[in-house]
């Protein structure tokens, strides 16, 4: 992979059937893959896009946005969401929502 030009790495590594922990393991290997994995750059753009479409139009395309950080930020609100329906009571809600 490393020996791949650049654009050619980007395009594997925003392919959408790589996950977010997929990318996170890549970019622990080493610095070319971590070069290529930056948090501003086009693959973690790619990856909060495919997770979450409809919230691209809330960002500009040129502000220097940390896509790793808000892919962070949006999973791990989803993570709280889920706690807190958790722990509500059976009775509020049934079982399909």
């Amino acid at each position: 992979l490393t020996d791949l030009p650049g654009e050619l790495l980007e395009l594997i590594l925003c392919c959408d059937v790589l996950g977010a922990a997929d990318i996170g393991r890549v970019s622990c290997t080493c610095r070319r893959l971590r070069e290529a994995c930056q948090p501003r750059g086009k693959v973690w753009r790619e990856r909060f896009r495919l997770r979450w479409p409809s919230l691209m139009k809330y960002y500009s395309q040129t502000e220097g946005v940390s896509w790793l950080e808000e892919y962070k930020a949006r999973h791990n609100a989803g993570l709280e969401a889920q706690r807190i329906v958790a722990s509500f009571s059976k009775r509020f809600f049934s079982e399909h929502v």
